[in-house]
């Protein structure tokens, strides 16, 4: 009986975090307006230049992303635990917490945005992803811990560089003023990018999912320039 209580005790624990992480998946899901882009997350939480409320928002992205971390460190099992949709997976959580802070980092205007830039969450969503990726990279991919210090070829970042003009486009449809040297923020989002994409792609195919279902933008930028422009948020709802 003390057998049959504590592995029902357990399970329990396990589905209500994944409960909360599927919260997490949907909430970085819905706020990139079903996109999986974080540019799209990042012009949401910031429209017409106005972070002052969307401060709040991202704060709580990053708590949540805190939970979820310390949800894995409890119960390590919670990894192998899957929906179907890619939103829901944790390396698409991650991915999209990464990359909005890389994007808020390289492509913001450094004498505007500075406060954001050097707030406690957005350093806080950096870490707690980053610990995340690594916790869950150093114990359960097969072949070992990803090489987040390998040098990407030249094809990749050209892709990532594509990847970074596409977002400030839409940041700047979104009345966002980003950095002026567009060349330097590209160089930045690159160094940035290589510390944790190296990680994304082991975990994505540990779960059975492809990197065009957990980073769609990222293998595809130019589809960006197939949305409404961003301010016909005004208008419509889709």
């Amino acid at each position: 009986m003390s057998v049959i209580s504590l592995t029902l005790t357990y399970l329990m624990q396990i589905y209500t975090a994944l409960q909360r992480r599927n919260v997490l998946g949907l909430s970085f899901h819905l706020s990139s307006a079903e996109t999986g882009d974080a540019a799209e997350l990042v012009a949401g939480l910031g429209p017409e230049g106005q972070f002052s409320s969307g401060y709040s928002n991202l704060a709580e992205l990053a708590r949540q992303l805190t939970q979820t971390k310390e949800a894995h460190h409890f119960y390590p099992v919670l990894f192998y635990f899957r929906f179907q949709a890619p939103y829901y997976a944790v390396s698409r959580c991650t991915l999209m917490a990464l990359d909005t802070v890389t994007l808020i980092k390289s492509g913001l205007d450094d004498e505007q945005y500075a406060w954001l830039k050097e707030s406690a969450s957005v350093a806080e969503l950096w870490r707690a992803a980053m610990m995340l990726v690594m916790t869950l990279g150093d114990t359960f991919l097969p072949e070992g811990k990803p090489d987040p210090g390998a040098a990407p070829d030249e094809q990749t970042r050209e892709q990532w560089r594509r990847r970074y003009l596409a977002g400030l486009r839409r940041l700047r449809q979104a009345g966002i003023q980003t950095l002026r040297d567009e060349q330097s923020g590209a160089e930045a989002y690159v160094a940035l990018r290589s510390r944790w994409d190296a990680y994304i792609r082991a975990l994505a195919p540990a779960l059975a999912y492809s990197m065009e279902e957990i980073d769609p933008v990222g293998c595809a930028p130019e589809s960006t320039g197939e949305r409404r422009e961003f301010r016909a948020r005004l208008r419509f709802a889709d």
